[in-house]
């Protein structure tokens, strides 16, 4: 579950420092520039968990059951919290909002929808999270944020 969770979220962050109109929305400069750095330490470490499973497991079927099961509890709570969100907002029942969430989601060159192909490249058999290069994304961020190392 740990190696899908990582691969997911090493999948994000890579979406994020890629989309800079996605955290340009971030207007807090103290908060953007913690989730970049965030981004940056889990693209960092994005292969730890994994390479110590395949060393002490290699079992392609555990890995990908796990992917199956760590999504489908990640949708139920994130399904929660978008919930819990529109409803804190006053949008609960406001289609229009739903949908302009959704698409920007899921829709053409949605944050989501952009991931898609990433995320399921974990089931490959011969997959491994260097697969997906970030390096010169992370370098970008550090120098950007100037963070040193």
């Amino acid at each position: 579950m740990t190696c899908a969770l990582e691969h997911f979220t090493a999948t994000v962050a890579a979406q994020l420092m890629r989309r800079e109109d996605w955290n340009a929305q971030m207007n807090d400069p103290v908060m953007r520039k913690m989730w970049l750095w965030h981004a940056i330490e889990e693209s960092e470490h994005k292969s730890v968990c994994y390479d110590t499973y395949q060393k002490l497991y290699k079992d392609y079927p555990t890995r990908a059951s796990a992917m199956v099961i760590a999504w489908s509890i990640l949708a139920v709570v994130l399904a929660d919290q978008q919930v819990r969100l529109m409803a804190k907002d006053g949008q609960l029942f406001n289609g229009k909002s739903w949908l302009k969430g959704m698409w920007s989601l899921f829709g053409y060159k949605g944050f989501i929808s952009q991931q898609a192909l990433p995320l399921l490249d974990y089931f490959r058999p011969g997959f491994h999270p260097e697969d997906h290069y970030s390096d010169d994304l992370e370098q970008k961020y550090k120098e950007l944020l100037k963070f040193e190392g």
